[in-house]
């Protein structure tokens, strides 16, 4: 996994208390990623319905992305690292 990939995951972990496997979170994607999140964080001090909850993981998966891998378009089904090598050949 590369550097910038695993301090994105490193501050996805942070951000919403959850443990990701780093041998697979390279190859899941945006949507999987948030699937995920959503099924394992620990429920937050607001109460939020699903829709909200699912809005606001999205939203700082995106902001993490563009914050720490400096992408802020890519495809949610795309696999992290195709994203990642995508955007390094632009």
């Amino acid at each position: 996994m590369s550097v910038d990939l695993g301090e994105f995951f490193a501050s996805v972990e942070e951000e919403f208390d959850v443990e990701i496997d780093g041998g697979s979170a390279p190859h899941m994607s945006p949507r999987e990623l948030g699937d995920y999140i959503v099924e394992h964080m620990p429920e937050p001090g607001e109460r939020m319905d699903e829709d909200e909850r699912r809005d606001y993981t999205d939203s700082i998966i995106g902001e993490l992305m563009a914050q720490v891998l400096g992408i802020t378009r890519y495809d949610e089904d795309m696999p992290f690292a195709q994203i990642v090598q995508h955007a390094r050949r632009r």
